[in-house]
């Protein structure tokens, strides 16, 4: 009756998935299972092979460009290190970036608060290396509420940039009026800051002889990926002025009485 059987499914099929479907049908379950999966098996290597073939063409097109282009990623050097190191042991839980960049990724604040996107949109990176806390940051997303402080502060009038593009902007087109000194000069006396690490390369010089005159010489300065910086540390005399809270109570211009 075996052997009848055998010679019944060859005979409703010759191939694979027909004889065994064939023997599922005269209940041979077992037999039918691996006659299957042998069925099943060129299939699935076919199938594998067509999936490695589509990866394969859409890597090399997404990844063309990036893999044959000459990255140049930055290395940093011994002034860059030193430069970390000074801020790193300076007293104060943050330095103050001079212009700062605070942006988020579905374009909240970024107009306002990194008027030099283009320059400066990785500066906090920075933080990895220095340990200290910063006023800015790049967020991925950020709700109008989360700026709200930066906006009720006037911070945005401190920007003067030479295109009103945050992409395009390369500099602060003038410098700093004596109300706006003034409120930066209050601003980090209060704060709890190391210093200000300064952006010479986005600045007029006059703005930068102005930190050197009224905070000191630079105690560091190093070439980055974001140009030049420079670090200025807080005036000693400065120290015995910090209060957080009157910092961020700051506003510029100041409320009208």
């Amino acid at each position: 009756a075996a052997t009848g059987d055998i010679y019944a499914a060859s005979a409703l099929g010759e191939s694979r998935l027909e004889r065994a479907l064939c023997l599922q049908g005269l209940g041979r379950t077992a037999e039918a299972r691996a006659g299957l999966e042998a069925a099943e098996a060129p299939l699935t290597r076919a199938a594998a092979a067509g999936l490695l073939a589509l990866l394969g063409v859409e890597a090399a097109t997404a990844y063309r460009t990036y893999l044959v282009k000459d990255w140049h990623h930055y290395r940093p050097d011994a002034a860059f290190t030193a430069l970390m190191g000074t801020i790193r042991a300076t007293p104060g839980e943050a330095v103050l970036d001079w212009p700062f960049c605070v942006a988020g990724g579905n374009g909240v604040a970024t107009n306002q608060l990194c008027r030099y996107y283009g320059q400066q949109s990785g500066i906090a990176w920075l933080q990895a290396h220095h340990g200290k806390k910063v006023v800015g940051k790049y967020f991925g997303r950020l709700h109008p509420d989360q700026v709200r402080p930066y906006l009720d502060a006037g911070w945005p009038r401190m920007f003067v940039p030479d295109d009103p593009n945050a992409f395009k902007a390369r500099r602060q087109q003038r410098d700093l009026t004596p109300d706006e000194w003034a409120f930066l000069e209050r601003f980090v006396a209060l704060g709890d800051f190391a210093g200000v690490l300064l952006y010479p390369d986005l600045l007029p010089p006059e703005t930068v002889a102005g930190f050197r005159a009224r905070l000191g010489p630079p105690a560091a300065a190093a070439a980055s990926p974001y140009g030049r910086l420079e670090f200025i540390p807080k005036p000693d005399a400065w120290r015995s002025r910090v209060d957080v809270s009157a910092a961020r109570a700051l506003a510029f211009p100041p409320p009208a009485r």
